[in-house]
């Protein structure tokens, strides 16, 4: 089925719309722009055309990152084809074994026919010569049968070895589809799927989850004035941070341009509080290089948001609590982590916040 269904004068009437909004963007004029705005003007993808409107209203501009993102969220689905090569590669090897499996048993129906036969033959006024002659048969028969019993075998061991070869394959493409290209950890369809499998294990719940939202202070200045490639190192190094300090269930996930996500499962506000603060002393004692001189630039730091899911709540609202503490740190200052619900008695260390703003 053709994704795009326009006609000539349709498309040419989108390209005047689509050419205007990527011009507002800070990202290229490249085919991946082009067919992120072209759906989003044609108005055929309605999560893509929900997402980019949430970006706009807060006034930004897409970067080249951020529209890669959408690409390949809503557009692209890059394992699409690679599964239908999969599934096309498991009809025609189920096919075969069927055709062989057909085959083998008209052997083994011409054979027992052949036995019958013979055995039909064995009888006590049976000629010597006649007898003989049944018996040869017979051997000659019980060969081919042989023959075409290992050459089945043969073809079934070589199905085996297919399906595990595939098997393998679609392990690697599923590790791909949820997998961020750049920063190396979970992508959203990563982060999502922890979601789902988190509630798989937990009745449909998220009882005893803590979610850690961050995002990187001050990015767009960073890219401007450093350029792309080093906004990516940036990128890049506070997923190995991140990455670096979850463990077991934990999944840490690049779900935006410069925002990250760190599901929690089976974790207490108050661990997920102490793992936030450690994540930003840890990138904000960090140093990254220049690209030029190797030098190494400017502070990064990192602001964060921690809650902890709660009866009957949304995974939306969780999260919508989670994105409102990080902006609670944002304009509290950035470089800070804040809390939402965090108990009164907990001590905060250095740079953490609550969520009213209180040290």
């Amino acid at each position: 089925m053709q994704r795009y269904t326009e006609t000539r004068d349709a498309s040419s009437q989108l390209l005047r719309q689509v050419i205007p909004l990527i011009s507002k963007q800070n990202a290229g004029f490249h085919p991946i722009s082009y067919a992120v705005w072209y759906e989003y003007a044609a108005g055929s993808n309605p999560p893509l055309i929900r997402d980019i409107d949430v970006r706009l209203a807060s006034g930004a501009s897409l970067c080249d990152d951020e529209v890669y993102t959408l690409y390949e969220k809503f557009v692209a689905g890059p394992e699409t084809s690679t599964a239908e090569k999969a599934s096309a590669r498991v009809e025609g090897m189920l096919s075969a074994l069927s055709r062989q499996a057909a085959s083998a048993n008209q052997e083994v129906n011409a054979y027992d026919l052949s036995l019958n036969r013979f055995g039909e033959s064995l009888q006590p006024s049976t000629d010597p010569q006649m007898m003989h002659l049944a018996v040869d048969a017979m051997l000659s028969d019980t060969r081919s049968m042989r023959e075409k019993t290992s050459e089945f075998q043969q073809q079934l061991h070589g199905g085996a070895r297919e399906v595990e070869a595939l098997r393998a394959e679609l392990k690697r493409l599923k590790g791909e589809a949820l997998t961020d290209a750049l920063s190396g950890i979970a992508n959203r369809r990563g982060f999502d799927q922890a979601i789902a499998d988190a509630r798989s294990a937990n009745n449909g719940a998220l009882t005893g989850c803590s979610l850690i939202m961050l995002d990187i202070d001050h990015f767009k200045r960073c890219n401007d004035t450093y350029g792309h490639p080093f906004g990516d190192k940036v990128i890049r190094s506070i997923a190995q941070i991140v990455d670096k300090n979850v463990k077991g269930q934990d999944t840490a996930a690049r779900i935006g341009g410069e925002e990250f996500a760190v599901l929690l499962p089976d974790t207490p506000l108050d661990g997920a509080g102490v793992l936030a603060e450690r994540i930003r002393t840890m990138v904000a004692a960090g140093r990254i290089k220049g690209a030029k001189d190797g030098e190494p630039i400017g502070q990064i730091t990192i602001s964060l948001g921690v809650a902890q899911f709660t009866d009957g709540e949304s995974v939306e609202a969780l999260m919508a609590r989670a994105d409102k503490a990080l902006y609670a740190s944002k304009n509290g200052g950035r470089n800070r982590v804040t809390v939402v619900g965090a108990p009164s008695g907990r001590r905060r260390s250095d740079g953490e916040v609550a969520a009213d703003g209180r040290r």
